[in-house]
């Protein structure tokens, strides 16, 4: 993923999709971002949307990403 962002303009963000249902992972997630280490759009539709809990669940991604940014 590291030289997906070496390719891709500082301040373009890129889609990480499909992350939770769809069996995507949040690693790598890191060297995606920007110098000012944002940058990363993070699809979880059916991870949310479906969950029990639709409101933790969404609150738990915040969580996971930020411990990876």
């Amino acid at each position: 993923m590291a030289e997906v962002r070496k390719e891709i303009p500082d301040k373009m963000p890129i889609l990480l999709a499909g992350v939770g249902a769809q069996g995507g992972s949040l690693e790598g997630l890191s060297t995606l971002l920007n110098s000012k280490r944002s940058g990363v759009f993070v699809n979880s539709s059916r991870g949310i949307i479906y969950a029990e809990q639709p409101e933790q669940a969404a609150i738990k991604l915040k969580e996971e990403l930020n411990a990876k940014r």
